[in-house]
């Protein structure tokens, strides 16, 4: 049985590493990319080895392999995913209360980052995506108005508003 060597454990990220290593992983497009073809993994690979080295030459902390900095990119989304939830849960609470808090300056870039996978969360039921299922029309008269999908029930029965 293949026994599994853990990375040895280094020290958290402090601000100016996780800067860097952002500004790295954005010049490295691959690195987000979805697809898993052997060409992708490969680039993938090479990307992964070019972000280590920049962020090693740095020389801001620790030196850390691969794997420690895939898991911190990891983490930094997971992160980042459910930090943006908590604050669109706090947005949507009502009775007034404090103002939501707001999310600190790495998580706004690493939404920068992935915002294909964070369009991928978003609800096509959710108010905010209302005006792109229901478009604005505009009248010949230049009266701005908006069109209400509904659908019909099955007996057939039209409603006019």
């Amino acid at each position: 049985m293949e026994s599994h060597t853990a990375t040895p454990r280094t020290s958290p990220m402090t601000a100016g590493e996780r800067d860097i290593f952002l500004n790295l992983i954005r010049e490295e497009k691959v690195i987000n990319d979805r697809r898993t073809d052997r060409r992708i993994v490969v680039l993938k690979n090479h990307a992964w080895k070019r972000v280590t080295d920049g962020f090693n030459a740095a020389g801001l902390g620790p030196k850390r392999t691969i794997q420690q900095l895939k898991k911190a990119w990891e983490r930094l989304k997971v992160k980042t995913k459910q930090d943006h939830a908590m604050l669109k849960r706090e947005e949507k609470k009502t009775g007034g209360g404090a103002t939501p808090p707001t999310l600190p300056e790495d998580t706004y870039k690493v939404i920068d980052l992935i915002s294909n996978e964070m369009k991928d969360l978003c609800c096509n039921n959710d108010s905010v995506s209302i005006p792109s299922i229901c478009p604005t029309m505009q009248a010949s008269n230049n009266t701005v108005f908006s069109a209400i999908m509904m659908p019909l029930p099955k007996r057939k029965l039209f409603l006019f508003y």
